[in-house]
């Protein structure tokens, strides 16, 4: 086929009579129908360097192009790889977020576990970020300080507790982040 030449030249493929090139003369669509002369292809080829195909431009007469109907052509070339490649991202955009969405799922579950196995205890449980402000907090926790998650929820001991008090917590916590595990 007229492609098959055409995609193994690297850049753009002219033929600008068919019947008089000895590679295609005798092709069926060059001597029966649609009896093609012209062929004019530019390489679809992506940035990796994979050929996908031609973009052809086609007559039933012999023709030549002129510098500006090439470069025209080569530019085609490229915005159709460019659509191409683009639509692959976003099918593989696509993907990941699906798969994101599933992640989300499952740790939505997680959290609603935990929070079940929390509540279930009858500890005092808590945790903080790295500044000091509470990102988990127990019922317990609320019934002991007479407060609710939503109140809690990255406030710090200072909004908690006296000064004197939130300061030696914070101290306590700072002891804690530089040990890397819990002190009594």
């Amino acid at each position: 086929s007229i492609c098959t030449h055409a995609i193994l030249d690297p850049g753009l493929f002219i033929v600008r009579d068919l019947a008089q090139d000895s590679r295609f003369a005798d092709n069926p669509i060059v001597t029966s129908h649609p009896k093609l002369r012209f062929y004019a292809g530019a390489p679809l080829v992506t940035e990796e360097g994979h050929a996908l195909g031609m973009l052809c431009v086609l007559d039933h007469v012999p023709r030549d192009l002129t510098a500006q109907q090439k470069e025209m052509l080569a530019a085609l070339g490229r915005q159709a790889v460019a659509q191409l490649e683009l639509r692959r991202k976003l099918k593989d955009l696509a993907g990941v977020l699906t798969e994101n969405e599933a992640v989300q799922q499952r740790l939505r579950e997680s959290e609603q576990r935990l929070e079940a196995i929390l509540d279930s205890t009858t500890a005092v449980v808590y945790a903080k970020d790295t500044q000091g402000r509470y990102v988990v907090i127990n019922r317990q926790f609320e019934e002991l300080f007479h407060t609710s998650r939503q109140q809690m929820m990255g406030k710090t001991d200072l909004d908690l507790f006296p000064k004197e008090a939130a300061e030696a917590f914070r101290a306590n916590d700072r002891k804690v982040l530089e040990a890397g595990y819990p002190i009594e």
